[in-house]
């Protein structure tokens, strides 16, 4: 027993070595904060832009550096808010879609819409990640066509 507790206390203090060595996320506006070989980038477009997301809320509270601030839903623990409401405009967008290449685009739209409104100085860099997707998609094979139609739907939910 003494011996597996041994064990797990230096593991855990192994992690926290390996926590503490990595690079700190730039926070300035317009900063990439996932490197481009993340699994992230390579996920779908619904978890890609949940992990935007959990970016953004990061960003946002680390530019306050401790300053205190009007409290805004996504403080804390209820930053499960702004999750929410990004994951149900993507859902409603994948309803609105009527083809595979126009349910991708729309989720993306959709989540850029919703993000766009509560990060608002955050602009270029969902129009970055919204051409992103784009690109994406043309290298599937989806016309571009269908990719509009996907964001319109996506925007208009």
């Amino acid at each position: 027993m003494r011996r597996s507790l041994l064990a797990i206390a230096a593991a855990l203090a192994l992690a926290g070595t390996a926590r503490a060595q990595r690079p700190v996320p730039d926070t300035r506006p317009g900063a990439d904060t996932l490197p481009p070989d993340s699994a992230f980038r390579r996920a779908g477009p619904v978890l890609r832009w949940q992990v935007i997301s959990r970016e953004l809320i990061g960003r946002a509270l680390a530019a306050r550096q401790g300053r205190p601030a009007r409290p805004t839903f996504y403080d804390g623990n209820n930053n499960t808010r702004l999750y929410a409401l990004v994951s149900g405009a993507q859902l409603d967008a994948l309803r609105a879609a009527t083809a595979p290449g126009e349910a991708d685009a729309a989720s993306a739209a959709a989540a850029a819409a919703v993000l766009g409104v509560v990060f608002p100085g955050e602009r270029a860099l969902l129009d970055r990640e919204l051409a992103a997707e784009r690109a994406r998609l043309r290298v599937r094979g989806i016309a571009v066509a269908r990719v509009r139609a996907g964001e319109s739907a996506g925007r208009n939910v």
